[in-house]
């Protein structure tokens, strides 16, 4: 099936924002109480992901229930397997320690600790997407049957009603909170196709609904019924969370064809389409490995004493240290790809061309 480049264009955006969020949450940058708050805010490349995920599942051929999920399971799993054993040897090489349990070897419902730095902070997010890879056929089969869009909209209700009901009542459950939330913008991904085609009346209600959730937001933080901090809601996997996402979202759409147009333009420099085309092609491969980036970085940093220096000039640095990981992320991408897709399995495929 020929590739859409619309889903591949924000999905090489989101795992761009991801290397951004981490350079800024993992290192020495902006570290007052006034810009941990601000910085918060830049917390939205997940719920992308997750929608890009259902708009690519949407659009893709439909597959018997068992054969979708041996297929997803492989395809999330081996690879995080792979990730696990590099980084063990890396733990064990660097620092000494080799725990496979501590790793969450099998399945990652945990998020996983080595101690050392970097390699399993990037982890949470796979048993979250496992659960949804088994629940994601289920809510297509309600989608397609449905004709009406309120009886499409109605899971998306549902499950916002449910988070708030949780919030106010039930606020521990954070496994079901976590599939909850990232289940509603993959099942927001649903209604890729149909708003896929863009016209004003479409742009009108999706900005509105921009609006009101971003509103909605304010009030409930100004309020302090929620934190304005997005990066505790994050992981509290909330209300205020799921709403300012779920604004940026709809004004990301609102403007899609101009952050598309701008993104083509950057692609006629020919450095910038190769790193992006990786972002685009390889990104659960980047978003497993870039750790290590972050590793190698930090070790150099230290080595040479460079640490007290870029916390001193951290504005002036922080674009040059960003480039750099985003960079050498990329190569990342590029080196473990056959993990995504084996080289067999390319040299078959052109065989089969050629013959």
């Amino acid at each position: 099936m020929k590739r859409d480049q619309t889903i591949d264009t924000l999905r090489g955006f989101a795992m761009t924002w991801v290397i951004l969020i981490h350079c800024i949450f993992w290192t020495y940058f902006f570290y007052s109480s006034t810009e941990a708050t601000l910085k918060s805010f830049l917390l939205i490349e997940m719920p992308l992901f997750f929608f890009v995920s259902g708009a690519s599942f949407m659009i893709a051929k439909k597959k018997n229930y068992l054969e979708f999920i041996k297929k997803r399971l492989k395809r999330l799993l081996i690879p995080y397997w792979c990730y696990v054993v590099v980084g063990l040897l890396i733990a064990f090489l660097t620092y000494a320690t080799f725990s496979i349990k501590q790793f969450g070897f099998v399945i990652p419902r945990t998020v996983p600790t080595l101690g050392v730095p970097y390699l399993g902070s990037a982890l949470w997010f796979i048993w979250p997407f496992l659960l949804i890879t088994i629940t994601m056929p289920l809510f297509r089969y309600y989608f397609e049957k449905k004709e009406q869009i309120w009886w499409k909209l109605l899971p998306l209700i549902v499950m916002m009603l449910i988070i708030l009901i949780m919030d106010l009542w039930i606020p521990n459950q954070m496994e079901f909170k976590c599939w909850l939330l990232y289940n509603f913008f993959t099942y927001l991904g649903f209604f890729y196709p149909i708003l896929k085609e863009q016209n004003k009346k479409q742009k009108q209600i999706i900005g509105t609904i921009g609006i009101i959730s971003l509103l909605t937001t304010l009030i409930l933080g100004i309020t302090n019924l929620y934190p304005f901090d997005m990066q505790i809601n994050k992981f509290q996997y909330n209300l205020i969370f799921l709403l300012y996402n779920l604004s940026f979202l709809s004004f990301l759409y609102v403007i899609l064809n101009w952050f598309l147009k701008g993104i083509d333009k950057l692609k006629q420099i020919h450095a910038f389409k190769f790193i992006f085309t990786s972002y685009e092609k390889n990104s659960y491969t980047i978003f497993l490995f870039h750790p290590i980036v972050f590793l190698l970085i930090e070790r150099i940093l230290h080595h040479f004493s460079l640490v007290t220096i870029i916390q001193n000039h951290q504005y002036l640095i922080f674009p040059f240290y960003f480039i750099i990981i985003w960079i050498l992320s990329s190569l990342i991408g590029r080196i473990f790809n056959f993990i995504e897709t084996p080289f067999w399995k390319k040299w078959y495929q052109k065989y089969k061309e050629e013959v």
